[in-house]
């Protein structure tokens, strides 16, 4: 009986170590990852951008800018990284819809913070054309105001 005591004991002891959570994330902005990627590279950051999703691009950009074709739609620019892994239905039903978006297709749009483990060095994404990479475990929905032209939610 003591022998079976002992080793419950043991077992309740050991729980914790193998319910923790994921390592807290390394909180950054696009600066940082700018000025050191790889003091980044492995490992949990957590990052606000802004989601843009569409016709084989599906990324988190330091800011969205306005498009001349058509007039009006947005566009990622400034540093891009490829998103892996999907978003939870609840944050992707909230994107803003740019129903004309130059390649025809859909685009989604909007302000999240994003965490996840980051890989950068290779060539990530659509035609290996991104340096960075996130595999996403959580992510945050933020309020923001898009453009007036393109407010419409999916």
């Amino acid at each position: 009986m003591k022998k079976c005591l002992l080793i419950l004991l043991s077992l309740l002891l050991l729980l914790p170590l193998g319910c923790a959570d994921k390592q807290s994330a390394v909180e950054i902005n696009f600066a940082d990852l700018a000025a050191n990627p790889q003091n980044y590279n492995g490992k949990e950051i957590a990052i606000t951008g802004y989601w843009f999703d569409g016709f084989e691009i599906a990324v988190l950009a330091e800011k969205l800018e306005e498009t001349d074709f058509p007039a009006g739609n947005l566009r990622p620019a400034g540093i891009k990284i490829w998103m892996a892994g999907g978003l939870p239905e609840d944050i992707g039903t909230k994107l803003y819809l740019q129903e004309n978006d130059i390649t025809g297709y859909p685009a989604h749009y909007g302000k999240l913070k994003l965490s996840g483990t980051l890989e950068y060095g290779e060539g990530y994404g659509h035609l290996n054309s991104y340096a960075y990479r996130l595999t996403i475990y959580e992510a945050q929905w933020l309020e923001w105001s898009p453009h007036p032209v393109s407010t419409t939610s999916r």
